[in-house]
């Protein structure tokens, strides 16, 4: 057994830092996916981010910016449908922004216009 090595577990560190350093790991591989929703205002004229949320492996959360309502979706994708639904002005378009660099740091990774066009 080694000195990170908890006796009556062969995979959980003994020591204090060893065992911080697990905890940090298994945190981060099993964190949710950070992700904006943003309107697009006109085309390309300006944008507005209506909702931050997390992804995860079965569902997606968002909280909305202006005012901290609460939602749950399916997946991401539903969720970004829901704030597609939202925007009532005909010029807005809704994209998914991914906050955590996989897709390139912010990319866009998918957009819905706005309901009355997508309904």
């Amino acid at each position: 057994m080694s000195e990170n090595q908890h006796p009556d577990s062969p995979e959980t560190p003994a020591t204090a830092s060893a065992f911080r350093r697990w905890m940090g790991q298994e945190a981060r591989e099993q964190a949710p996916r950070p992700f904006a929703v943003v309107y697009e205002i006109g085309d390309r004229e300006d944008c507005e981010v209506a909702a931050y949320g997390l992804a995860f492996p079965d569902r997606a959360e968002t909280t909305a910016v202006d005012d901290g309502h609460h939602t749950r979706s399916g997946s991401v994708e539903h969720a970004l449908a829901l704030y597609a639904r939202f925007a009532a002005a005909e010029n807005l378009r809704a994209h998914l922004v991914w906050l955590d660099g996989d897709a390139g740091g912010g990319a866009v990774a998918q957009d819905l216009a706005t309901s009355s066009r997508n309904a």
